[in-house]
Parts: C-alpha cells; sequence; structure tokens
C-alpha cells in the first residue's frame, strides 16, 4: 500500500472542514460540488480503485453545479482588430504560469505545452506512487487558465500541513492522480479536469509519457533528475531525456497550426529545452507556419543553470540543441529595486545582461520594453508581457 493510498480518507474530511459553501460577495461557491470528487476516498482509504470510480461522475456533477452560480466572471479582454490567435505556449514551472495569466486577457486561444519531468516535491512522490507523468506543473497551468473564481484556484493549490502521508500534497495534484487512475491515460485526465475547471484554451503535456533528465556538468558529473540538477552546483555541459519519448500528437497538431509560438519564460535547461528534446516537437517548431516564433528571455540568471549567461547565451543554447527555431526574443528594459537585487545576489542570481548587439548580429529580431515585475520578485509581470506579446501577434512582417 503506497503512502497516499493511506490517507485519501483525509481529503473529504478536510475539506469539509473547508467549508460547505465559501461566500463571495453576494454569491455562493458550492464547495459541495468539488466534495462529490471524493465520497469514495472517504469510505476506503484502502480500495483506492475502487473509489476513483466516482470522479468522472463527480466531475460532471461539479460542472453542472456550477451552472446553477455566479461564477467568476470572464476577464474582460481588449478589443482589436484580430481574430482570436491560437498561441502555443512551452514550458514548465512558475514562468509559463505568468505568461498563460496575462495572455487569458486579450482574445486568444493559448495552448500550454507543459513540460513533464519533474521528479520533486509532490509531483515527484505521485510519480513514484502512481507510474503517472507529473502533475504539478499541469495544475498550475490549469488554474492560470480556469476562469472560475479566485476560492476554487485557491482549492486546487491548497497543500496539506501537518503529520502524515498527504503533508506537502497540493489537491489539484490529488485530483489529477484520481483521474489517472479513472480513465487509464494522462492526457484525458487532463482534459477532464480542464472541462471542469472551465479552463480557457487547452493545455497539453508534452508527452502522455514521464521522462527522467539528465545532465553531465563541466566536471564530469553525471546527475539524473530534475531537482538533482538544480541542486548540483556545477555548470552544466550537457542535457538528454530518457527514456526518448514521442510528443503527444495533439502538440504537433497545435504546432502545427499555431499563429504564435512562444518558448519561456521559465528555467533553460529543466522547463524550457526539456520539451524540445521530445521528439517531434522541435521539427514541429521549425516547420509551424506560425506568424511569430518567440523565445522570451529570462529576467535573471538562475543558479546552477545559467550562471553568467547573458541573453545571447541563452538563445545560442536553444540553437545548441536544436537550431535556430525561433525568430524573435523579447527581452526586458528597466532595473530592479536595490533590496530585490541583493537579495537574489545572496542566491547566486543575478540580471541577465541584455546583449542586443550580438542576438541582432545573428539576426534576431529583438523586442526590448520594460517587463518587470514590481512586487518585490525578479520576474515578468503577467499583464506587460502579455501586451507585448500580443503586439507581436498582430505584426505581418517577420
Amino acid at each position: 500500500m503506497s503512502r497516499l493510498e493511506q490517507s485519501w480518507a483525509g481529503i473529504a474530511e478536510i475539506l469539509t472542514g473547508f467549508g460547505a459553501a465559501v461566500a463571495v460577495g453576494r454569491w455562493l461557491f458550492p464547495i459541495a460540488g468539488l466534495l462529490d470528487l471524493l465520497p469514495g476516498f472517504a469510505a476506503s482509504s484502502v480500495a483506492l480503485m475502487a473509489a476513483t470510480t466516482s470522479v468522472a461522475a463527480g466531475a460532471r456533477r461539479v460542472e453542472t453545479a456550477l451552472q446553477s452560480v455566479r461564477i467568476w466572471q470572464r476577464r474582460k479582454r481588449p478589443v482589436g482588430g484580430l481574430m482570436e490567435q491560437k498561441v502555443v505556449a512551452i514550458g514548465g514551472g512558475t514562468g509559463l504560469s505568468t505568461l498563460l495569466a496575462g495572455l487569458k486577457r486579450y482574445p486568444v486561444f493559448p495552448i500550454a505545452v507543459v513540460t513533464v519531468g519533474d521528479n520533486g516535491g509532490s509531483s515527484g512522490r505521485l510519480r513514484e506512487d502512481f507510474g503517472m507523468p507529473p502533475p504539478g506543473d499541469i495544475r498550475n497551468v490549469l488554474v492560470a487558465l480556469s476562469e472560475l473564481a479566485p476560492n476554487v484556484e485557491q482549492l486546487l493549490q491548497h497543500r496539506f500541513q501537518g503529520p502524515g502521508a498527504l503533508r506537502g500534497h497540493a489537491v489539484g495534484n490529488l485530483l489529477l492522480a484520481a483521474l489517472q487512475e479513472e480513465t487509464g491515460d494522462f492526457p484525458a485526465a487532463v482534459a477532464e479536469l480542464s472541462s471542469v475547471l472551465r479552463v480557457h484554451g487547452r493545455v497539453l503535456p508534452v508527452s502522455a509519457e514521464a521522462y527522467t533528465l539528465c545532465a553531465e556538468l563541466e566536471d564530469h558529473r553525471t546527475v539524473v533528475g530534475e531537482s538533482q540538477i538544480t541542486a548540483a552546483g556545477g555548470r552544466i555541459a550537457r542535457i538528454w531525456l530518457t527514456p526518448s519519448v514521442r510528443a503527444l500528437p495533439a502538440v504537433l497538431e497545435a504546432l502545427a497550426e499555431a499563429d504564435m509560438i512562444v518558448l519561456g519564460p521559465g528555467s533553460l535547461f529543466t522547463s524550457v529545452l526539456p520539451n524540445l528534446l521530445v521528439s517531434g516537437v522541435a521539427d514541429a517548431i521549425l516547420h509551424s507556419n506560425a506568424r511569430r516564433k518567440v523565445y522570451v528571455c529570462n529576467v535573471m540568471t538562475q543558479p546552477g543553470e545559467t550562471d553568467g549567461f547573458t541573453a545571447s547565451d541563452h538563445v545560442a543554447a536553444l540553437e545548441h540543441y536544436v537550431g535556430p527555431i525561433v525568430d524573435t526574443v523579447v527581452l526586458s528594459s528597466g532595473s530592479l529595486p536595490e533590496e530585490v537585487l541583493v537579495r537574489y545576489a545572496a542566491e547566486g542570481s543575478y540580471p541577465v545582461v541584455a546583449d542586443v548587439a550580438r542576438l541582432t548580429a545573428r539576426g534576431y529580431r529583438v523586442a526590448m520594453e520594460e517587463l518587470l515585475s514590481r512586487d518585490g520578485f525578479a520576474r515578468h509581470d503577467p499583464v506587460k508581457l502579455a501586451a507585448l506579446l500580443w503586439k507581436l501577434a498582430g505584426e505581418k512582417d517577420r
């Protein structure tokens, strides 16, 4: 019996304590609908397979219940002269979620292609217990694109505290694990939860199979696992995936039909590049007729991954693995507050130098604007970044 199987019964109990209904202004959100997903878990923590048979029916009941209440209003999207654009965003981690949260404001149809190589935390434990692709990055993207009330998003992101096997698990990860058991197919589980959450756009794991990211460091050490690579403390010489996996057919179809393809922002070697190493993805981007193929460069270097990298170094790494598959590089101008810089420097992270001349000399178009968040963190502001991408999507020249 796995650690998770021993504690499914705790989920319903904790969610019940969360409240049968949460007041939001003048209306109520029916938490009871979500609880319909979990009755089997409370009935028997041992019979997990039997318990998960209630998930699909529960998900449909949630959807029906939500139709009877006033859900969170869809964000007003600016009106422009363009028809709805298909924007395929590739990555993982918080960078991809940040980008999508901003794009949701615009008349685009976002399609997220998400890495499935995480092996740490809740995702790593579920991957080990159930032999499933890691759900954490998928969960974050689903929340970013959901049109439901923030209360639902908060619930899905809730991590269990205290002692016991559920400690550290996010509710959304557990729901994806249950749906995976019910459907027998991880992409189908993602699609089912997307429907429940009223996702604007589409969320696709890059592959139906999990892979493990491996790296050889410049000091000749070999490191296995995404989280281990970041923690290894050495400069990366090369990375590869094991086993070799093929891209989800829906991913290749989305890339072929895209109006714009966006790589990043996000960890270069552990979020962006692994997607491109999945068989079929890089070739599909290269041959896509997308109007723009954009790389959004990170604001800061990342310890253990891109120490000392300039913007052109990031692009050179892309070229090294998959060739020149983008035509535009997005950079942020402006400077961060001194206290933010000091805090990040203490962790070995510094602003990425925008060596524009080197990029333009290599044939790249550089789109540079002030894109920094002012929330005390060194990252992109989702609204500013989305506005720039929207402007690039509307340009007809290449």
